[in-house]
């Protein structure tokens, strides 16, 4: 009987260790499990040929300012969703005919960043979404241009990269330079006239991290 209790106990404390690794309890690992940034910046954009009101938009530079809100993966690495909008002057060409205006640019994209946690580190983001063009007024009275879209949506990608300072793993600040590329619908447009329009913008963001990432053990 003895021998059998003996042969039983071990076959338990044999069996805890497996058992362990099968239902493994979550923890928390102390790092965040989303952020939000907050960036304001300087927003340069190439004109804009639109064939379908037969016009090109000469765009200015002018600020931006962009949100977004990521899900953090791991090690300074995440992923969410980011919306920026600026309000750019142009030149409104449409004919023989210049106006000077004002149009508001809004970008909505996903967004995937990279950047090491804590101390001075590199930046990437890349992002793909739209860039809608609305709102073009006169600069003058602020009315309404004739035969201006109401609005117009266009397919963008954006690359960016620079540095950042964390302070620690929830709140760093960054300086990206970022790359975008517009493309605008060919209709209407000739076999030599270009569909596509580049952005350049810097900015400066602050990163706060919240909540708690979920880990394992």
């Amino acid at each position: 009987m003895r021998v059998h209790l003996a042969a039983i106990c071990a076959a338990v404390l044999a069996a805890a260790p497996l058992q362990s690794q099968i239902l493994r309890i979550p923890r928390r690992s102390g790092e965040p499990g989303s952020f939000l940034t907050v960036a304001a910046g300087l927003r340069q954009q190439q004109a804009v040929t639109d064939g379908t009101t037969a016009s090109t938009w000469d765009f200015g530079q002018g600020f931006e300012y962009r949100a977004s809100l990521e899900n953090h993966i791991r090690n300074g690495t995440s992923i969410g969703i980011a919306f920026g909008q600026s309000n750019l002057p142009l030149l409104f060409r449409a004919g023989l005919s210049e106006t000077d205006a004002r149009a508001k640019l809004q970008t909505l994209m996903i967004v995937l960043h990279g950047g090491a946690p804590r101390g001075f580190h590199q930046v990437f983001d890349i992002g793909a979404g739209i860039t809608r063009f609305s709102n073009f007024r006169r600069s003058s009275d602020k009315t309404a241009i004739a035969g201006a879209p109401a609005k117009d949506d266009d397919p963008t990608l954006a690359l960016g990269y620079g540095f950042g300072y964390g302070f620690s793993s929830r709140s760093a600040v960054t300086i990206v330079q970022e790359y975008g590329l517009v493309l605008h619908q060919s209709k209407g447009l000739s076999g030599n006239s270009a569909r596509s329009s580049q952005a350049y913008t810097t900015r400066v963001g602050l990163r706060m991290g919240f909540g708690t990432k979920k880990g394992r053990r």
